[in-house]
């Protein structure tokens, strides 16, 4: 009898950690947080993502994380001053952490796009999500974080 529990509650388990993988946990500078759902991310406009994996193109489509950056308390405006001392924090579900400032999400300043993407070749991702960042312009991948379950903007002033 005991087994039967066992294995129903790993089951149980199991289910719930993926639901909670389809979303993604907002954290703005004031710690104030918002759950993301996989189904709110999918109603804000996409855009392509190009990733380069060692010379091959993969192709994503996500969401640009300036529009993304709205959600979590920081408004869309040009960048300067202050603005320079804020980082956004991404994690993985496996632990993996990559930084980034404002500056270098920010189009305006040259660098590639920054996406939270959904989909790899106009499907559901799979192995790499539901989510992965995609930071379009590096030479290698590793910025490209794989599982992404959050995002924090934390003001280092």
């Amino acid at each position: 009898m005991r087994t039967v529990f066992s294995a129903a509650l790993l089951a149980a388990l199991l289910a719930a950690a993926q639901a909670s993988a389809a979303e993604l946990m907002l954290k703005g500078p004031a710690g104030q947080t918002r759950i993301l759902s996989e189904a709110e991310l999918k109603a804000l406009p996409h855009r392509a993502a190009t990733l380069d994996d060692h010379g091959e193109p993969i192709h994503y489509a996500g969401v640009l994380i300036d529009d993304i950056l709205p959600l979590m308390g920081q408004p869309r405006e040009p960048l300067r001053g202050a603005a320079f001392a804020k980082v956004l924090i991404f994690t993985a579900s496996d632990g993996y952490v990559v930084a980034l400032t404002l500056a270098q999400t920010d189009q305006e300043f040259g660098h590639g796009a920054v996406v939270v993407a959904d989909s790899r070749g106009g499907k559901p991702l799979e192995g790499e999500g539901p989510f992965r960042l995609i930071v379009e312009g590096d030479k290698r991948p590793a910025r490209s974080a794989r599982n992404l379950t959050g995002i924090e903007l934390r003001d280092l002033k």
